[in-house]
């Protein structure tokens, strides 16, 4: 679905593209709730820190797993475990962030493409954003089985880029991991900003030694943000 992508008979050529996990969706209490759940399922003598627990949030699952066992077998049933209890929890435990649901449909009127970039796979995205009203918003989903390499590689911002023919593009995220993404980016006819989000768990001091663009506490921030990066119609 590409929605309105007209204003004033110029074609739109920015896009801003969201992490999803701790970005958009509060799925934190999610994450370390199955991951610890898998843990006590499929590796029952492993000694799981809250600090190893929390690793899980942002890198492919894959990754995360095959840091704990050589075994791929074990590492299948790990992923086969978690993905049913994360989808099983979903409707019970993940929300969008307040202001979420108001921003995108605000961006959405400006005939902004928005799209997702994400480690996690795209029906898990695909559900967490029908549950909470907002999967209609979205131009594009790249999760993880769509990637050619995970973030921090740049493909999924270089695949929106193709995709719409942008080449203005704000990339928002909550981690290390998203703004390293943006700044991966070396085709230099690609303008991309990072935008660091503070809502999750990162702080502001933590986007600025990561070197973010822009850092925002509330989501109806990033309207400045857009108006100050790409003034209306400037290109």
């Amino acid at each position: 679905m590409i929605a309105n992508n007209r204003i004033n008979n110029q074609t739109i050529k920015k896009a801003v593209i969201f992490d999803c996990d701790g970005t958009l969706l509060d799925t934190y209490g999610l994450i370390m709730k199955c991951t610890r759940k898998t843990f006590e399922i499929v590796f029952p003598d492993y000694p799981a820190s809250d600090e190893l627990i929390e690793s899980f949030f942002g890198p492919l699952l894959d990754d995360s797993f095959r840091k704990i066992t050589s075994d791929e077998a074990k590492v299948q049933e790990a992923i086969s475990v978690y993905r049913k209890l994360v989808i099983d929890l979903h409707p019970e435990m993940v929300r969008s962030y307040p202001g979420i649901n108001e921003l995108v449909k605000a961006l959405k009127k400006t005939g902004t493409y928005l799209a997702i970039v994400s480690n996690k796979v795209s029906e898990v995205i695909h559900l967490g954003l029908s549950i909470n009203g907002i999967d209609e918003y979205f131009d594009l989903v790249l999760g993880a089985e769509k990637l050619a390499k995970p973030k921090p590689n740049p493909d999924g911002i270089e695949q929106v880029c193709r995709i719409f023919g942008v080449n203005k593009i704000l990339f928002v995220g909550d981690t290390k991991i998203d703004i390293d993404t943006a700044k991966a980016v070396k085709n230099r006819e690609l303008l991309v900003k990072s935008v660091g989000v503070t809502w999750c768990k990162a702080k502001r001091t933590d986007f600025q030694k990561w070197g973010a663009d822009y850092i925002i506490d509330k989501p109806d921030e990033l309207i400045a943000v857009m108006d100050q990066s790409y003034p209306p119609y400037s290109f």
